[in-house]
């Protein structure tokens, strides 16, 4: 079940993910709440410690935001279940493949982005790969 925090407010989710990672990157003041699946943060808190590391580029979205930045209609990130992270010590194809072995995203969203330099990880109820 998708929790909501205020955003801007810092609260700790595991050891290494905080509620602020998740915030939308819009300046919208209207914008003031984070949606965070806690399955998707114990996932990529397994993920974080597989791959040594990685930055949240992307995890809420509000719908404008969303839309601004180009995302899907039916995006994850709008509903709070999705993140866009930068390996920081592998590749985007080693975090893609680490990401493979987590039954959230093995069950779940897992877009490849190596041009870009990210990966996408949702914890969607049905199995989605894509490559960007």
């Amino acid at each position: 079940m998708v929790k909501t925090y205020p955003k801007g407010t810092w609260v700790e989710l595991t050891a290494r993910l905080a509620s602020t990672c998740f915030d939308c990157r819009c300046r919208n003041p209207e914008c003031n709440v984070t949606l965070i699946d806690p399955a998707n943060v114990y996932a990529l808190d397994q993920l974080y410690v597989a791959i040594g590391g990685f930055d949240i580029l992307s995890g809420y979205r509000c719908e404008a935001h969303n839309q601004k930045v180009g995302g899907a209609r039916a995006s994850y990130h709008v509903r709070g279940m999705a993140a866009d992270i930068e390996p920081t010590k592998v590749s985007v194809k080693m975090a893609a493949a680490e990401a493979e072995k987590i039954i959230v995203y093995k069950q779940g969203g897992v877009g490849t982005y190596s041009q870009r330099g990210f990966i996408h990880v949702d914890s969607r109820p049905c199995r989605v790969r894509w490559q960007g």
